[in-house]
């Protein structure tokens, strides 16, 4: 595909079919907002040549809803306390915090496997989350490849590892050794800083991880940096972090998981997310509670319109069992150019996916699983 042709290449709007969580996330939202003005602070895998890159595929009619139990999904939906009342937002993310980090990991360069950049990298996320986490662990895997074997490395942050029902959120920490979006050929071959294809995502999840240190939800929370998923130029060579993390995984460990997020590209000016096709034919609900509480912290970054078809890093996990929904702003139009640089992202693009990911934690610990222990009743929905 040309760069040129990106634009032209993107589907054309399509509703977004709402279940009944999103009706009943809208009337939480709506009972929440009068609460805002009160509440103002903030092993080896093997590698194939096939020319096909992550990009949006032709357009696809969003799968529908699957039906689940009234009382369910008002359970998976609610954030009510037992007294009837909502709780307030969380707005413990600082994004003066999430910016600090995307700029530290933009100044160590292209984070490019088997290079100094990448090493630094590493052990910046390892020493960030080894000061919040409980727990902190490294998948280190190589990869074939000529002339040397890729040296990978995933990162998990832990947080409350001993709780048995858990949400994932991850994102990837490498970035692609070439610019194959750029129309100048001699620009191809250069990598490029990776500040929203890469950084935004970890500079939000390192933020993430003190927030859920300090305020911990009622599920454990594990934030897995992935390697390798933009290596490339072929498919087979990407997502090697996520399918190496989805290999490794015990049937209990899969089952242990309420649900997953992936973050990729969160964090540029114009930020904007879209329905994503696998996402919704795997883990509807998580999109249309993450919106209304976006919504409701007054950001308006979640639309209920237009669809993408991406292959990333939550494909593995979806074919391993998981429930997972990718959070991704593909109308970037620096996506795999020079030009993906830190004057690109915006520090309130980091807020408002932040403050969403903080507070759906929170207020929905179980949109697919069990209700952990402490989590909140859903009690009796708000008259009006």
């Amino acid at each position: 595909m040309q760069p040129a042709m990106k634009a032209a290449q993107k589907p054309a709007p399509k509703p977004l079919r709402h279940s009944p969580l999103l009706i009943v996330a809208a009337a939480i939202a709506a009972s929440v907002a009068l609460l805002l003005s009160c509440n103002e602070q903030s092993q080896a895998d093997t590698g194939r040549s096939v020319d096909i890159r992550r990009q949006p595929d032709k357009q696809q009619p969003l799968p529908p809803k699957p039906a689940r139990p009234a009382a369910e999904e008002q359970q998976a939906a609610s954030g009510q306390k037992k007294d009837g009342k909502l709780p307030e937002f969380s707005r413990d993310f600082n994004k003066a915090n999430a910016w600090r980090h995307l700029t530290k990991i933009v100044s160590f360069g292209p984070r490019v496997p088997n290079t100094k950049s990448h090493r630094a990298c590493r052990n910046y996320i390892q020493r960030e989350l080894l000061a919040v986490c409980d727990d902190v662990q490294v998948q280190e895997f190589q990869v074939p490849h000529a002339p040397d074997p890729l040296e990978l490395c995933n990162i998990i942050g832990r947080i409350n590892p001993e709780n048995p029902h858990r949400v994932l959120i991850l994102s990837h920490w490498d970035t692609r050794p070439i610019c194959d979006m750029e129309e100048d050929p001699a620009l191809r071959r250069i990598p490029n800083d990776g500040a929203n294809d890469g950084a935004s995502g970890n500079a939000v999840m390192l933020e993430l991880a003190r927030v859920y240190s300090e305020n911990p939800p009622a599920v454990g929370v594990d934030l897995l940096f992935t390697d390798g998923e933009d290596y490339g130029p072929g498919i087979d060579m990407m997502f090697l972090g996520a399918k190496h993390f989805a290999k490794r995984l015990t049937d209990s460990q899969v089952k242990s998981y309420n649900y997953c997020v992936l973050l990729d590209m969160v964090g540029d000016t114009n930020q904007d997310f879209h329905p994503e096709y696998n996402s919704e034919r795997c883990a509807p609900l998580i999109y249309s509670a993450a919106m209304e509480i976006n919504k409701a912290l007054g950001f308006n970054a979640f639309k209920t319109q237009g669809s993408y078809d991406v292959l990333d890093d939550h494909i593995p996990l979806i074919e391993r069992g998981l429930k997972i929904y990718d959070f991704i702003d593909f109308n970037y139009p620096d996506w795999n150019k020079t030009t993906d640089t830190i004057d690109k992202c915006d520090d309130d693009s980091l807020e408002s996916i932040g403050l969403t990911m903080e507070n759906l934690l929170h207020l929905f610990p179980a949109i697919y699983g069990t209700r952990p222990p402490g989590a909140p009743d859903p009690g009796k929905l708000p008259q009006g």
